[in-house]
């Protein structure tokens, strides 16, 4: 019993210096991260690499029981799911949903959802994944504007994106 007390008092000192202590406030700023080009230069990482090291260093973090839901008060609601839609971390945000991430959550100021986020800047797995795992695709922002309508802005190449509108107004159940 006493060797087991020492072995969780030494993990739990092995998670304090790996993660720095906040798990889910890491969790966060992984996610956060776009393509690091001064990492990835400095390690030598091709943009697969990074996003793969990226991935693994999430998971590592959920296992740790990291929330996934985990906001700062000053970050406009910003959650990690919501920086990996926002960024493409196609991976990442599938091994946050699997750990419960909420696929709803939405950013205080816009009321964007992550396939708000992931329509606004076309990215294009996220988007199916967002629409595989059931997101809400007929949710309206603080502007009444549905995900769709961002994916169809100004910047729309419709040879590009055309797929996703299709696949996006497959799912759409009028109100």
């Amino acid at each position: 019993m006493f060797k087991n007390i020492i072995f969780f008092g030494l993990l739990s000192c092995i998670q304090h210096n790996l993660f720095g202590g906040h798990l889910s406030e890491n969790l966060y700023s992984i996610c956060e991260k776009s393509y690091d080009y001064e990492e990835a230069v400095i390690k030598n990482l091709s943009r697969e690499e990074f996003q793969n090291r990226m991935t693994d260093n999430v998971k590592r973090l959920l296992n740790f029981k990291a929330d996934p839901n985990w906001s700062g008060k000053k970050n406009n609601g910003f959650t990690a799911l919501l920086w990996a839609c926002r960024n493409g971390h196609t991976d990442a945000a599938e091994a946050l949903l699997a750990h419960g991430a909420n696929i709803e959550a939405t950013l205080t100021n816009e009321g964007w959802s992550p396939l708000h986020l992931a329509c606004c800047h076309k990215k294009r797995e996220i988007i199916k994944l967002l629409i595989k795992n059931k997101a809400n695709i007929n949710k309206h922002d603080k502007k009444g504007r549905l995900p769709i309508e961002l994916l169809c802005d100004q910047n729309f190449n419709a040879e590009m994106h055309g797929d996703l509108i299709q696949l996006l107004q497959n799912e759409t159940v009028t109100e």
